[in-house]
């Protein structure tokens, strides 16, 4: 019974007791378009999935969720542009983490020149700025 309950506080620690309940990584992005409204988008993502989240009427952020929880997992974030007609990537970032992390990134585009800024934003730039 000792041996169980070390067992279960090392997992709890680690977040392992989390991904076995069905752990999930959380992301947060704002993204600011020219003088446009600010959009706010966030989720909390389980693993090895993928997901689109719509960032305007041609632009969305593309994240590549890991398929487990460890230090060398990796999340891959694309923002992706289609208003040419054609998908151009604009930027796209790897970063590397356990489950415990949130993910936030912040986008501003103004007048065709990409921003990113990285860590907890509570509004991306204005492009007024």
């Amino acid at each position: 019974m000792r041996r169980l309950a070390t067992l279960i506080v090392m997992m709890g620690a680690s977040g392992l007791l989390q991904a076995e309940e069905g752990g999930r990584y959380r992301y947060a992005f704002l993204v600011q378009v020219d003088e446009k409204p600010a959009v706010n988008l966030s989720a909390q993502l389980p693993f090895g999935t993928s997901y689109r989240f719509q960032a305007g009427e041609h632009l969305w952020i593309e994240v590549e969720v890991p398929g487990a929880s460890t230090l060398d997992s990796i999340t891959t974030v694309k923002l992706v542009d289609d208003s040419s007609g054609h998908m151009v990537v604009l930027d796209k970032t790897s970063s590397t983490g356990t489950l415990e992390r949130e993910v936030n990134v912040a986008y501003a585009l103004c007048g065709g020149k990409l921003s990113l800024f990285y860590g907890a934003q509570s509004h991306p730039p204005r492009c007024s700025e």
